[in-house]
């Protein structure tokens, strides 16, 4: 098994926190961290437990939580001004936010990995950073759609 697999976590991670109230997004994120870890079967694969949230992984997950209050807090003016704005306006907006998370989350779980499995630091990237770029593009990429446009088709839908 490749040490981190490929999910689509960290997308539901940035809608949900661009769509609800930062402390809702946080809550919801927390709730899926702690669910997780007293076993039911939400993350990767189906795994659950202490060992994927403390396991060579656990930065990405702590990572879910810190970057759910960094990217809330980063579109917190657009989202409150997105009636202003078209869906490619907001698209535009929130691409940087989102890049922002994105290798915010990078950062804390390969450290984390690093710590845990003592790689050096050219193994961690080629293993753990370079085989996801094009994964990471495209769920900023989805993340920035999909919440434009619900944003833009469901006003009432953030605060």
């Amino acid at each position: 098994m490749d040490p981190v697999p490929l999910t689509m976590q960290t997308l539901a991670i940035y809608v949900t926190a661009m769509l609800l109230p930062m402390w809702c997004a946080v809550f919801s994120v927390t709730l899926y961290v702690f669910l997780g870890a007293i076993g039911l079967p939400v993350f990767a694969a189906g795994r659950s437990g202490m060992e994927v949230v403390l396991g060579p992984t656990g930065g990405f997950v702590f990572g879910f939580i810190i970057v759910t209050c960094l990217l809330s807090w980063l579109t917190e003016a657009v989202r409150s001004k997105r009636n202003d704005y078209s869906v490619v306006e907001l698209a535009k907006k929130i691409i940087l936010p989102c890049a922002v998370a994105s290798i915010t989350l990078q950062v804390l779980g390969i450290v984390w990995g690093k710590v845990y499995t003592a790689n050096s630091w050219p193994e961690m990237y080629s293993n753990w950073l370079q085989p996801f770029y094009l994964n990471m593009i495209s769920k900023i990429i989805l993340a920035t759609v999909i919440t434009a446009f619900l944003w833009k088709k469901f006003p009432k839908i953030a605060p």
